[in-house]
């Protein structure tokens, strides 16, 4: 049997209330949502982009107005003080270190005469005086014909006696009379002997033949003259002497030779010795080529007087001492600032200074009873 189907659909009041049911429904809803907080909604959320992230890195705020004061109330603004730059570093201050040296230069001394004994007392006179560190003997040590070994009596009549009040190293460089011959020269011999007195007297000294004696202000260099004249040891002492003078131990420079490269004595110019031609050439040539514009004084001896010239040779200034115990004349051939035929001797005061400072040179020519005949002063 068939059943009759029902006919279900709603009639047009039923439609009508189920509508306002469901839109009931939806309003509450949208009434909830509503009232719940955004910030639940955003935590919530899911994991925000990266176009998100990179939002809220560069976000940036609009600016702010200050609404401007009134001007009772107004502050002016200050700017920052500017720092005060750091003084800049100095070098430390120099400390000034000045030394002097002082001593007496004095040749052709060894006779043992009154006039030796007269000027050994002007030394005497003028190192306590003004104080000395030692004494350069420029030759001819020991007339006539030097020593025959190192206990020759002639040591105590001829140096240890008439010096024995003076206190201090005496530095002394060979002549020709120490080379025997009765002044030729030419027992070759004789001149160690005067080295090796170096070990037996407390006063003497002479290390070698030629030889550098340095001290705190003046570097000297002691030669051998004599054997020059003979051709020997020339190209020795020429190696010997540019080494020293390449390595300066001191501010003032000061050779030593018995033979003098000018002189107004009876035995005159080196290249002219004793009024021979060519006699002396090789001293001449060996200072020309090795001493001149090398070192500030050439010191000598061999004529028996005082002569500081006027003329230098290549700034290299030439002084003559050899009135150590028998005076002899002058002649006027050589222009000088100073000459004298008396007794006497040359004492020199030079002091080294740092800093800048003027290094200076003063040589005094004393007479026999200590009494100033000359002065000089050399400044670097």
């Amino acid at each position: 049997m068939q059943y009759p189907l029902k006919n279900h659909s709603f009639a047009p009041q039923a439609r009508s209330s189920f509508l306002l049911i469901l839109c009931g429904i939806l309003l509450s809803f949208c009434i909830s949502c509503s009232d719940s907080d955004p910030s639940d909604s955003n935590s919530s959320s899911s994991v925000p982009s990266s176009s998100s992230t990179s939002s809220t890195t560069t976000t940036t705020t609009a600016p702010t107005t200050t609404a401007p004061s009134s001007p009772s109330s107004s502050t002016p603004s200050v700017p920052a003080p500017t720092p005060t730059p750091e003084p800049p570093s100095l070098p430390p201050a120099c400390q000034e270190i000045s030394n002097t040296v002082r001593f007496v230069a004095v040749g052709d001394t060894g006779k043992g005469n009154q006039g030796q004994i007269d000027v050994a007392a002007g030394i005497e006179k003028v190192c306590r005086e003004q104080g000395c560190d030692f004494v350069v003997l420029l030759g001819d040590n020991i007339y006539e014909s030097g020593v025959s070994s190192v206990d020759d009596p002639q040591w105590l009549t001829k140096f240890e006696d008439p010096y024995r009040n003076i206190n201090v190293p005496f530095y002394a460089v060979l002549g020709n009379h120490d080379y025997g011959g009765n002044g030729a020269g030419n027992e070759f011999n004789k001149g160690p002997i005067e080295v090796a007195y170096t070990q037996k007297s407390t006063k003497w000294k002479m290390p070698a033949s030629y030889y550098r004696y340095t001290t705190s202000a003046v570097d000297l260099f002691a030669l051998d003259t004599n054997v020059m004249l003979f051709d020997h040891d020339i190209d020795a002492q020429k190696t010997v002497l540019a080494s020293w003078i390449a390595q300066p131990m001191a501010t003032w420079k000061i050779a030593l030779g018995h033979h003098p490269y000018w002189s107004n004595g009876p035995h005159g110019n080196a290249g002219q010795y004793d009024g021979v031609a060519l006699r002396g050439y090789q001293v001449q040539r060996f200072i020309e080529q090795n001493v001149c514009g090398q070192v500030d004084l050439y010191l000598s001896g061999h004529d028996h007087s005082q002569q500081w010239f006027t003329n230098n040779c290549q700034g290299t200034e030439f002084a003559v001492s050899g009135a150590g115990a028998s005076p002899t004349t002058v002649n006027t051939n050589n222009p000088t600032l100073f000459q004298s035929a008396t007794l006497g001797f040359l004492y020199i005061e030079a002091t080294s200074v740092n800093c800048g400072k003027t290094n200076s040179l003063q040589a005094t020519f004393f007479d026999s009873a200590g009494q100033v005949s000359f002065s000089r002063t050399l400044t670097k």
